[in-house]
């Protein structure tokens, strides 16, 4: 079956690059004892397909990925996977896949983001103007909201999503901020992808 899961990338996870994500999930598949269909070539590995891919070090609450295993009770595989997976990763839904699915490159409509700006110094205002500039029509809304409660200093945030993700990530709004010197780099920022919009599964 297809199982199509949607997990969180906490903490030190984020840090964990796109481009190893196969590996990471190939080995909790493995070790929770479900049995992948693997891929063609001389390296055949567990099939899995993942979301738009994001920089590291950019937190995401809800990334969807497709994994490709032998039939098997939704819930029980969801926890057996949660329970090989590396600290800062948590997978919080699960459901199988009608044949007739389309990929996650096709699904994932739009995604959100929130955005807080580091130090508070920095000008919140001129960074969601930057996002309009950057985005273009691409950009479905941006808001800019005073942090009242004290988190992370009292750093202003924003709140924004962005069409067609895949080909607008948010590195090319945060490398844009560093060339026109909005902001030092990307430490000046604290990034978290909410949600890819269209990727929760229709169910079986």
């Amino acid at each position: 079956m297809r199982l199509r899961i949607i997990y969180e990338k906490r903490r030190g996870a984020c840090f964990v690059p796109h481009t190893a994500l196969t590996t990471v999930f190939g080995r909790a598949i493995r070790r929770a004892g479900l049995r992948p269909l693997r891929t063609d070539g001389f390296s055949p590995r567990a099939k899995v397909s993942f979301g738009p891919e994001l920089p590291t070090g950019v937190i995401a609450l809800a990334e969807p990925a497709d994994i490709w295993i032998e039939s098997a009770p939704v819930p029980e595989s969801v926890e057996a996977l949660n329970g090989q997976m590396p600290d800062g990763f948590r997978i919080v839904s699960g459901a199988a896949l009608p044949d007739d699915a389309p990929p996650i490159s096709r699904t994932c409509r739009a995604a959100r983001y929130r955005v807080w700006v580091m130090p508070p110094a920095h000008d919140a205002e001129e960074l969601a103007f930057h996002l309009r500039q950057q985005y273009g029509f691409f950009l479905m809304n941006a808001v800019v909201e005073r942090n009242s409660n004290g988190f992370l200093g009292g750093a202003p945030r924003i709140d924004f999503t962005v069409a067609e993700p895949a080909q607008n990530g948010i590195g090319v709004w945060v490398r844009a901020m560093i060339a026109v010197g909005a902001v030092q780099g990307w430490q000046d920022l604290r990034i978290v992808r909410l949600e890819l919009q269209g990727a929760q599964p229709r169910r079986k």
